[in-house]
């Protein structure tokens, strides 16, 4: 209130479609006196005229999300419907107990009473996925549109060939080392292990400048890839954990990782391996400029070619009986445009980075190379020792990378639980082994 002072929340912009930048969205008044918002974050300015009424809708396209936070697919679904009134995009999300309200949800789709889309973690997805009850996305994002997402970030959504479902956002996980410590571009556990034991100088086997228990540690080390791991078969229903090479990389983790540390100890020597942050393109720039050159991307052990990997937490699923499924097609290939993704924290599209990144040769400050994250938000970018960004490393790193194997979860939380008792001082990593190699197996059996 420009008189009194006094202000108030009129509405928020994300729940009425119009974006999670508010700096790209302006309020005016129109020669009617109606309030007026536009928004630029989209490929085509729009303008929007608020009401106290709502417009008028054909039947709704149900969308039920059964994830805590689904902002940018309701915003998203939002945005989409004020274009397509003639099927507009119902976002139904938890309220409450998000456990009840999954299940709910799930007893109705199997019932054949649910809904059109689905936001589900990696478990549901799976889980619905062998009841029979998705559509298969292959196809949908179009030849362009798929080029321009990373494959591997895509793939995390296949299983047995299908596109089970697409996710939004995704990660990538891996491993620096030197290159006079290792030359190959990976590395299996028992290799990584001997180039702990051929350098006692070392004193941690994998260091991060994050804080890492040694919980997180050991599903790094360990868990990444089982599929492709000395220890299990998937296709031969068996396993062998009550080894000593498991039971080493168990005694190895308990004495010689987690915690946190400058990656200036990786550059000192003191430590086999550096767990960069590739979460955010500033903080790897950072952390790579620290190191500095003499180093590679080798990922985490595994038997198979890459151990660098893709992860998604949550993707979006079809029902198979699911109407209109041009218009639900037309809205999931909205979530990889470029106006979208540039919204998220972990984009898939490959020219999210160039992008984003801006020279600005004027600037007084510290180097000139800027990454932007919209609304005149700028973060200065540190540099390679020749002055050029990361940007080739970090980019050449996100297409090299693998999905993560989606089908031995099940078998990851029994390592983790059991792992427990090993990292809590309860029992010796003998001991945890024994119980692994045994409940394991049992569950292999039981498939």
């Amino acid at each position: 209130d420009l008189y009194s002072g006094d202000i108030g929340v009129c509405f928020h912009y994300d729940e009425i479609g119009l974006g999670r930048n508010n700096s790209m969205a302006y309020i005016g008044v129109s020669g009617t006196g109606f309030p007026v918002i536009m928004d630029t974050s989209r490929e085509k300015a729009v303008i929007c005229k608020l009401g106290r009424e709502q417009g008028e809708s054909g039947e709704p396209i149900r969308l039920v999300s059964l994830v805590k936070d689904s902002s940018f697919i309701a915003s998203s679904a939002t945005m989409f419907s004020q274009e397509h009134m003639e099927h507009p995009i119902l976002v139904q999300q938890p309220e409450g107990s998000l456990a009840d309200f999954r299940t709910r949800a799930m007893a109705d789709l199997t019932a054949g009473r649910g809904a059109d889309i689905y936001y589900v973690s990696g478990e549901d997805m799976r889980t619905l996925y062998e009841k029979g009850i998705l559509a298969d996305l292959n196809g949908i994002l179009g030849e362009e549109l798929r080029e321009a997402v990373y494959e591997g970030a895509l793939a995390c959504g296949m299983i047995d060939g299908h596109q089970a479902g697409l996710p939004p956002e995704a990660y990538v996980t891996t491993l620096l080392v030197s290159d006079k410590l290792w030359e190959g571009g990976s590395w299996t556990l028992e290799e990584a292990l001997t180039v702990m034991d051929g350098h006692p100088e070392l004193k941690k086997l994998m260091i991060s400048r994050r804080y890492m228990t040694k919980s997180t540690a050991l599903r790094l080390l360990l868990l990444q890839d089982l599929p492709n791991s000395p220890f299990l078969d998937m296709d031969a229903g068996i396993c062998d954990f009550n080894n000593d090479l498991f039971i080493k990389a168990l005694e190895t983790v308990g004495e010689d990782a987690g915690g946190n540390a400058s990656p200036s100890v990786v550059k000192n020597g003191e430590a086999a391996s550096f767990h960069p942050n590739m979460e955010s393109f500033v903080d790897f720039s950072d952390e790579m400029s620290q190191i500095g050159e003499g180093f590679h991307f080798v990922g985490f052990p595994t038997e198979a070619e890459c151990g660098s990997y893709w992860n998604a937490d949550y993707f979006l699923v079809v029902n198979e009986q699911a109407e209109h499924r041009e218009l639900i097609d037309a809205y999931l290939a909205t979530l990889f445009s470029w106006y979208r993704q540039r919204e998220l924290s972990h984009p898939v599209r490959r020219d999210i980075v160039d992008k984003n990144i801006y020279y600005m040769e004027d600037d007084p400050i510290g180097s000139p190379w800027n990454y932007t994250i919209g609304g005149g938000v700028y973060y200065r970018l540190a540099t390679k020792p020749d002055g050029q960004p990361w940007s080739e490393e970090y980019k050449n790193l996100l297409d090299r990378a693998v999905s993560r194997p989606q089908d031995t979860h099940r078998i990851e939380d029994i390592i983790m639980e059991e792992a427990a008792t090993y990292l809590s001082g309860v029992k010796t990593a003998q001991q945890v082994a024994e119980i692994i190699q045994n409940r394991v197996q049992l569950y292999l059996n039981e498939q």
